[in-house]
């Protein structure tokens, strides 16, 4: 066998094992670049979300804590405060509902998102009520309006609020799993590739 012939089949052997090797650099460089696209997803949209409903939920906690100290208090300076406290929170879950209604793009989300919004509407006008019969009326009839008819109300806001913080749990745990799956059909093709390679190269070795 010639010089030159040896030297082509070399060549030739040699770049197939170079080019294997650059696909698997083109498989991991891509395969890296989806997994940080989808940890981005996760950090910059869908913890931030999730945050957002949790801060809804516990500014909503606030409230019925500040309504029931208005109705323990006897002292119209601490009716006063208590008031103050419910309408900065109110403030603050406005601020994360209009963040949450310009991110949300998924169907499912809006639809749970509106359904917060109608439930949050009518605690909100629940509030009203009670904290005029607070500063109006009895203890007694302030206690059956919260007992009887604004209880149901924060219970189905708060239901609302939970199904759409799960939802979102389940948003990025879905993320996590595309992220894994990705890492391992990457793992399983560059193992194959760089195996290929191996084998030509044994294959030219003997």
């Amino acid at each position: 066998m010639n010089s030159t012939t040896i030297t082509t089949r070399l060549g030739l052997s040699f770049g197939a094992i170079i080019l294997l090797l650059i696909v698997v650099a083109g498989v991991g460089i891509n395969r890296l670049a989806q997994l940080d696209q989808g940890t981005q997803v996760i950090v910059t949209d869908r913890w931030i979300k999730a945050a957002q409903s949790n801060n809804i939920a516990r500014h909503t906690t606030q409230i019925a804590i500040a309504l029931r100290n208005m109705m323990l208090t006897s002292s119209r300076e601490d009716m006063a405060k208590q008031k103050e406290r419910i309408m900065e929170s109110r403030k603050a879950i406005a601020v994360d509902i209009d963040a949450l209604k310009q991110s949300v793009n998924l169907p499912r989300g809006k639809d749970i998102l509106g359904e917060v919004l109608v439930q949050r509407e009518r605690y909100i006008a629940g509030q009203e009520k009670l904290i005029k019969v607070i500063e109006t009326g009895s203890a007694e009839e302030s206690r059956q309006y919260l007992n009887n008819e604004l209880r149901p109300v924060l219970a189905a806001y708060q239901a609302a609020l939970d199904k759409f913080a799960k939802f979102q749990a389940e948003l990025v745990d879905s993320a996590g799993k595309s992220a894994s799956e990705s890492y391992q059909g990457a793992r399983t093709l560059m193992i194959g590739i760089v195996a290929l390679a191996l084998l030509i190269a044994a294959v030219l070795a003997i």
